[in-house]
């Protein structure tokens, strides 16, 4: 039954994502045809000349390829809903832009534009790379389209993006792969809630995630439904033991055995790992931030020591 459920939820993906892209590509035939037909060379010009001096009291200097080089990006960004002070605004915080390679350029912003953001919010995304034609468009493509099957909807991916455009440099395999090793800690909706609402996850390895869960699950025997809803995997795992630690021997935390359950509630695994180390001390252990510097300075030994004993 789980089975047929990620099935139809992945066929269901796969009709919104050939839905978008049907309706992208539309959007992006009549962009084009219409960037030819108001191409103003003359309005562009002032544009060019407007952005390089602006750039020029900032201390830019600026060497176009050709005087009308920006004509077809402006005309494709004014067509996709920029004014014309906004365009400015665009090239003088990114002057590489202005010599973009058009064919690359559009295609990103396309892509981008697919997963439902704004052509400013495309620009802004664009705009966090060094060098936005370094990002293989291709591979991009395909990783965003292993996203959309695994159920992530396009607003979704909006989100995503704009929290971490580094997801565009990761790779279909990679994702893929990902998704696939977590299915064995987590149900399908967990790991697309972790993917939505922390994109970073997918940067990390499933070694060095399976090394923090397995501690969670079985030494502090967490339940999936308290881990997912955390930044449980941005942590070291040394981060993770030594605030537990310090939780417990404070009496705040109690490890629950499976066979006996707790009376009372237990902190969130969020509040206990997630909190800068200030709040951990003084909202979650009731001790002052001098005193848990001590004892993560204990621990940091005292695991040292463990270590080198164990190696013996």
């Amino acid at each position: 039954m789980a089975f047929c459920r990620r099935v139809i939820c992945a066929l269901n993906a796969v009709y919104r994502n050939v839905t978008n892209a049907r309706r992208i590509s539309s959007s992006a035939l009549y962009c084009c045809q219409n960037c030819s037909k108001n191409n103003n060379p003359e309005m562009w010009e002032k544009l060019t000349l407007s952005i390089v001096e602006q750039l020029r009291r900032d201390g830019y200097s600026v060497l176009l390829k050709a005087p009308f080089a920006c004509s077809d990006l402006f005309s494709l960004l004014h067509e996709a809903g920029l004014s014309d002070e906004e365009i400015e605004q665009a090239m003088v915080s990114n002057p590489d832009l202005l010599n973009s390679n058009f064919s690359h350029f559009s295609n990103f912003l396309f892509l981008l534009r697919q997963c439902d953001l704004s052509t400013k919010e495309a620009l802004d995304v664009m705009n966090k790379f060094t060098r936005h034609d370094s990002i293989n468009l291709e591979q991009a493509k395909k990783m965003l389209h292993r996203l959309t099957v695994c159920g992530i909807a396009s607003k979704s991916l909006r989100k995503m993006l704009l929290q971490y455009p580094s997801l565009l440099s990761l790779s279909e395999v990679q994702v893929h792969n990902l998704f696939e090793s977590l299915t064995n800690f987590f149900t399908v909706r967990q790991i697309i809630f972790m993917a939505v609402e922390h994109p970073d996850i997918l940067h990390h390895s499933f070694d060095d995630l399976e090394s923090k869960y397995e501690f969670l699950y079985h030494a502090i025997h967490l339940e999936n439904t308290n881990i997912y809803q955390s930044r449980w995997f941005a942590h070291s795992l040394a981060h993770l033991q030594c605030r537990f630690e310090c939780a417990i021997r404070c009496g705040v935390y109690t490890v629950v055995d499976k066979k006996r359950p707790l009376k009372k509630s237990n902190l969130k695994l969020k509040d206990i790992v997630d909190t800068d180390d200030d709040r951990f001390a003084t909202s979650v252990c009731k001790i002052t931030p001098m005193e848990y510097s001590i004892f993560q300075k204990m621990f940091q030994r005292q695991t040292s020591f463990e270590n080198i004993f164990g190696e013996n």
